[in-house]
């Protein structure tokens, strides 16, 4: 028996800053590995499939497509997998760069939520509070750098929270 518990866990491969071809790789190997043992979530970290200190590379065009190649290879490949995935990437919306987690399952995006609090990445937009909620979930996404302090009204009902932040030593 279960008792209404799922199995979670929080992977981190070792990857290589900007190269997202090996990245997909590192983060296909190791949620195949916690789908294998049984894992019904893999959360990965934030900027996992480009390395979250690519500075300005972050506003090149071949970055950014080679990361979003990536996560289609991840798509297809969750096909086979029993567990969902968030994958941390930098994504593009109507011109802006925001720093995001992915959520896929069975060869679906279930969402998309972007970082809202932004303490460094110049480089990105920080998204509007109101945007960034998957209603459907009875899970939440944070891609804020801390749990302790005010939550965001999408942080209240959850009964599960994935925290995806990387964090700078």
């Amino acid at each position: 028996m279960n008792y209404g518990f799922i199995k979670v866990a929080a992977a981190t491969p070792e990857i290589r800053v900007a190269d997202c071809a090996y990245n997909t790789e590192a983060v296909l190997s190791l949620w195949k590995e916690a789908d294998a043992l049984g894992c019904h979530l893999v959360a990965f970290p934030e900027l996992v499939m480009t390395g979250s200190t690519c500075g300005d590379l972050f506003l090149h065009k071949t970055l950014l497509d080679g990361a979003l190649t990536g996560l289609k290879k991840l798509v297809e490949e969750s096909n086979s997998l029993n567990s969902i995935g968030i994958i941390g990437m930098p994504l593009i919306h109507q011109g802006k760069l925001y720093n995001c987690a992915v959520t896929v399952q069975k060869g679906n995006v279930l969402s998309i939520v972007p970082k809202t609090i932004l303490t460094s990445h110049r480089q990105f937009t920080s998204a509007p509070e109101q945007n960034t909620v998957y209603s459907d979930a009875l899970y939440a996404i944070s891609m804020e750098e801390t749990l302790f302090g005010p939550q965001p009204r999408r942080l209240r009902w959850a009964s599960m929270i994935s925290m995806c932040s990387a964090f700078s030593s």
